[in-house]
């Protein structure tokens, strides 16, 4: 389920976690925790929207901020 997230957002592209949920088909709270736990790995981050605070965005973190691919993120999930 962790990398159905991360490959969902393709090639990095911010989106709003209910969309995500949408896509990866997992409801909210179970969506809520897995992105929490790829936060704490520093895979992904989530901000909340500038146009609604009950909205929360997620992007995913790239090599060059990281230091981390994909393939390495497989052993730690």
């Amino acid at each position: 389920t962790h990398l159905s997230i991360l490959h969902t957002f393709g090639l990095g592209a911010e989106m709003r976690m209910k969309d995500l949920g949408a896509r990866v088909v997992i409801g909210g709270p179970t969506l809520s925790r897995r992105a929490r736990q790829l936060q704490d790995r520093e895979l992904v981050r989530r901000r909340r929207s500038e146009k609604s605070q009950r909205e929360v965005l997620i992007y995913r973190r790239f090599g060059s901020e990281r230091g981390v691919s994909i393939r390495d993120a497989r052993q730690g999930l």
